[in-house]
């Protein structure tokens, strides 16, 4: 089946924005999937619409948004029975399966759009948005970057995404190098609309999830590729600090997965390599801040190199010792206020050994004693705060 953020445009669509900048340009009809589940056949996380009444538009101006997951002969067949040809621009030009598709020119539109039809299995209704007006462009790109960032389908490369006060969020210009597979999470207060996680439409590996400090604050994440063979994702960032995480989980059967996190696009400042945890369905960064990085990769094919490489993430106020050891070693924490510590020794390959919750602590010394094999192996530990990764060395 195939994926299309479609709009009809006697004018518009978009994203970010609240049910009340929605309600505000005053839709005739407004029909949306708001239940989130896990199934994966959903649309990042919405069940399709499983009722659409059939109505009259009794005007010459007509704005019709639809996020379906069809073609276009299905659209025409199946909501419009009185055979207009509608002239669709796809663009995403890579793909007419996934991308947004927009439609003008509809001078012989009848007034009326009826018959939507739950049966035919060809398509599937997410979104369903109608004004009986024309659309301003300001209104138009609202309404695509809310569609977009809600159902984790790009607009065009060449399109900006704007919020509820007409603040460009992602410059298409300043950022062309990486405007492939553009999503976001995130709080938008003013629009209240919350995206907590999201995955692109276009690629099935990558899903990103935020966890923020409080949901009364407006903060967000969107981020783009560069369309290489390595892939490079850059982090556009809002109003995010230490106290806010976010989770990387990587779908794939793979065995070795390192997240690999820097300030600068070629990878040589503040550099920091992070073992995914392998879990049931995916690779999982588990929660960690992203407030010192601004770009992204994943790291699968040189993975001894790789492990070589991976240091200490900065902090002075753990430290583990005597490292290189024989299984027997300590945690000493000083910290400046009492935190939720938790502490997890994992292999290289980011298999949990063992993890426990500290509880509220300022200072301690903390001993442990596993039953080691010789090599290398990766200690966390995570507080209210942050998550930090150390290296230990085990020799018998």
């Amino acid at each position: 089946m195939k994926l299309l953020l479609t709009i009809f445009w006697f004018f518009s669509i978009n994203f970010l924005f609240s049910q009340n900048f929605i309600h505000q340009l005053k839709p005739i009809y407004w029909k949306s999937a708001t239940e989130l589940t896990n199934n994966v056949s959903t649309l990042n996380g919405y069940n399709e619409i499983k009722q659409l009444e059939n109505f009259k538009v009794n005007s010459k101006n007509v704005t019709v948004f639809l996020v379906v997951k069809s073609n276009i002969d299905a659209l025409n067949k199946v909501i419009f029975k009185n055979n207009d040809v509608l002239k669709f621009t796809n663009h995403n030009k890579a793909s007419i399966e996934k991308g947004v598709l927009y439609a003008s020119n509809l001078n012989s539109f009848k007034k009326i759009i009826y018959n939507f039809s739950l049966d035919n299995k060809s398509i599937a209704f997410y979104e369903v948005l109608i004004f009986d007006k024309m659309i301003t462009e300001e209104e138009k790109q609202k309404i695509e970057t809310y569609l977009s960032l809600k159902f984790g389908v790009s607009l065009s490369k060449t399109s900006n995404y704007t919020n509820n006060t007409n603040n460009i969020i992602w410059d298409n210009e300043k950022l062309n190098q990486f405007n492939d597979n553009v999503t976001g999470v995130g709080v938008f207060k003013d629009l209240d609309f919350n995206q907590l996680k999201s995955q692109n439409s276009e690629d099935a590996y990558l899903e990103i999830e935020l966890k923020p400090e409080n949901l009364t604050k407006e903060k967000y994440v969107l981020f783009g590729n560069n369309s290489q063979e390595e892939k490079i994702w850059f982090l556009k960032k809002e109003h995010i600090t230490k106290r806010d995480k976010i989770e990387f989980r990587y779908k794939d059967n793979i065995q070795k997965v390192v997240l690999v996190l820097a300030s600068d696009e070629n990878f040589k400042n503040n550099v920091t390599y992070i073992p995914l945890i392998k879990k049931e369905n995916c690779h999982s960064s588990e929660y960690i801040s992203i407030d010192d990085f601004q770009y992204f990769k994943f790291n699968y094919d040189d993975w001894d190199n790789v492990s070589k490489e991976i240091t200490d993430t900065p902090n002075h106020q753990w430290i583990v010792y005597p490292n290189p050891n024989n299984g027997k070693f300590y945690l000493e924490f000083n910290f400046e206020e009492t935190l939720e510590v938790k502490y997890t020794l994992m292999d290289v390959l980011g298999k949990v050994i063992t993890e426990k919750k500290l509880g509220k602590i300022e200072k301690l010394t903390h001993a442990v004693d596993e039953n080691l094999a010789n090599g290398l192996y990766l200690i966390k530990v995570e507080t209210d705060n942050e998550t930090h990764i150390k290296k230990l060395i085990v020799k018998q």
